[in-house]
């Protein structure tokens, strides 16, 4: 379990911009925040990276919004890493959204006219909210019944 406290000392040491790292991306942050506040956040298999000189190289985004809820969650941490594999961070194949939503909801669902579909029913008029995966995936359940009658007929 990770506390703000522990979030805020992992920060002290974070590969910095002056450094290569890139700047946090509020949209990202701030979805990472809501989903960890409505108690949403999946812990994955995908930890905090901290490399063997002590400097965290991965995981700027979801620790600024461990802070920024004030709440504790758990976190996986790897620890003494390669300096290098700062460079191999989010280099593999990427699900996209699409993908990610088959998983978890009807199959027939997925792919990307769908996943843009249901970020337009859930931005409305609000077209500057950048949805987490996470909160894409509950709002296609919920109304999985009503997205499906919409596929079968409006394709």
């Amino acid at each position: 379990m990770l506390n703000t406290q522990m979030a805020k000392e992992l920060l002290a040491a974070v590969w910095t911009e002056q450094d290569g790292n890139r700047k946090v991306k509020y949209n990202v942050k701030e979805a990472y925040k809501r989903d960890i506040i409505n108690d949403c956040w999946i812990p994955s298999d995908e930890s905090i990276g901290i490399d063997y000189n002590h400097v965290v190289y991965n995981g700027r985004h979801r620790l600024t919004a461990l802070i920024e809820s004030e709440k504790e969650w758990p976190f996986y941490i790897s620890f003494n890493c390669l300096e290098d594999a700062k460079f191999t961070v989010d280099s593999g194949a990427k699900r996209s959204s699409g993908e990610k939503l088959s998983m978890v909801v009807d199959s027939q669902l997925g792919g990307g006219r769908t996943t843009g579909f249901l970020r337009a029913l859930m931005r409305g008029v609000n077209s500057n909210v950048k949805y987490s995966e996470t909160e894409i995936a509950e709002f296609a359940s919920q109304w999985q019944p009503l997205i499906t009658w919409i596929h079968k007929h409006l394709p």
